[in-house]
């Protein structure tokens, strides 16, 4: 799994969107608000789309007849 190009590449690919994310060109850790609105309405909605993952709620009834 390892040597397989793909998962190097999201490695690679995941390695590089967070050094983005998190520092600046200087190396310096920076809040970049610009980056972090385009994951939250751009990336995120793409990923739950991809992913198609949904949580429903545990419901439990409780009859009182029985």
């Amino acid at each position: 799994m390892g040597d397989d190009p793909t998962n190097k590449r999201f490695g690679e690919d995941w390695a590089r969107l967070t050094k983005d994310l998190l520092f600046d060109s200087e190396g310096s850790l920076k809040f970049k608000p610009d980056l972090w609105n385009d994951i939250r309405k751009v990336i995120v909605p793409a990923l739950v789309d991809k992913v198609c993952i949904t949580f429903f709620p545990c419901v439990f009834i409780r009859n009182c007849l029985y």
